[in-house]
C-alpha cells in the first residue's frame, strides 16, 4: 500500500468519450506520477499518440493517496493540457498497521514536517512530573531530526500526542510570531 502522501495511479484514460478503451494511459501516468506527493501530467498526444484521431477527447485519471481515492478530469479537448494529481495535503490517515485498533489514527506529517519541527522545539515538559510524555517528545525530536537529515523514516504522531504537544507549547509571540 502506498502512503497517504504518495500517489498511486489506478487508471488513466485519454479519449474514453470517443470509444477508446479505459486505462489506455495508465502506464504513462503511473510512470510519471507514482510515488510522488504532487505530479503535473501533461497530456501530450505527440509523445503518447492520438488514440482517436478527429474526436475531441477527455482525459480522466483515478488515483489513491493511501486509502483515500481521488480522481480528476480534463474536458474535451484534453490534448496539450495539464492535470495535477495531489496527495500532499493528507494529514490524517487511518492507521493500517496489523495490530492497531479499528478507529485509531496517526497523523502523517510529511507536508508539515518543518512546522512540526518548529513546534516541538518549543514544547516544555517537566521530565520529573511526566517522564513518559517527556520521553515521547525526546523520541519524536530525534525522529524528526533524523528524517530532516535523511537518516530516518517519517515520524508517526497520534492525534492524542499532537494535542498534547499543542497544549504544552510555549512560544513568545514577539520572538516567534509564525508559531
Amino acid at each position: 500500500m502506498n502512503g497517504p502522501n504518495t500517489i498511486k495511479v489506478n487508471s488513466a484514460t485519454y479519449g474514453q468519450n470517443c470509444g477508446v478503451s479505459e486505462g489506455n494511459f495508465t502506464s504513462n501516468v503511473s510512470s510519471s506520477c507514482d510515488g510522488h506527493a504532487i505530479c503535473k501530467f501533461f497530456v501530450d498526444y505527440n509523445k503518447y499518440g492520438d488514440p482517436s484521431y478527429g474526436c475531441a477527447k477527455t482525459f480522466t485519471v483515478s488515483y489513491s493517496c493511501g486509502t483515500v481515492q481521488k480522481s480528476g478530469t480534463i474536458p474535451a479537448e484534453a490534448a496539450n493540457q495539464t492535470i495535477t494529481l495531489d496527495c500532499s495535503n493528507y494529514l490524517i490517515e487511518p492507521n493500517s498497521q496489523p495490530n492497531s485498533q479499528p478507529n485509531s489514527q496517526t497523523i502523517n506529517v510529511a507536508s508539515n514536517i518543518t512546522a512540526l519541527n518548529s513546534l516541538i522545539q518549543n514544547v516544555s515538559i517537566n521530565q520529573q512530573t511526566n517522564p513518559t510524555l517527556y520521553q515521547q517528545i525526546q523520541s519524536l525530536k530525534t525522529q524528526i531530526s533524523n528524517y530532516l537529515n535523511g537518516n530516518g523514516s517519517l515520524p508517526v504522531v497520534t492525534p492524542a500526542l499532537a494535542q498534547t504537544l499543542i497544549q504544552n507549547v510555549s512560544v513568545d509571540p514577539k520572538t516567534n510570531p509564525s508559531l
